[in-house]
């Protein structure tokens, strides 16, 4: 059959096939694959604070422009510690490099939130 008539067509899945898709299901390929997340969300948050440290020397950059890049940055540091802190164990180095990452870079010129409760 031509390729154009095979289309919805599908196949039966073989053992083999199942097999793989166990493999790409297990616990340990998907923690492989959630740190290769974590660490593609991070390094991106760390390039957009390069890109606003940069912005921040241009004298032509506009603030709305810069702010938006800051608030990326942000943003990526903190998806990428929200979801390892959700599967990845607390003792985890790569789990506190991040949060110390994000403290200095984000925490510091912020006024400290105080919780009172009653």
């Amino acid at each position: 059959m031509p390729p154009s008539t095979q289309v919805g067509r599908q196949t039966p899945l073989t053992d083999d096939g199942m097999e793989r898709i166990k493999k790409e299901l297990s616990k340990d390929e998907m923690l492989d694959k959630l740190v290769l997340l974590v660490v593609g969300l991070f390094c991106m948050g760390t390039e957009f604070r390069f890109k606003y440290q940069a912005a921040q020397k241009d004298p032509y950059s506009q603030a709305d422009v810069v702010e938006r890049i800051r608030a990326n940055s942000e943003r990526c540091h903190a998806n990428a510690i929200h979801i390892s802190s959700i599967f990845l164990p607390d003792e985890c180095p790569l789990l506190n490099h991040m949060i110390n990452s994000y403290r200095k870079h984000h925490l510091k010129n912020r006024p400290a939130i105080i919780i009172i409760q009653e």
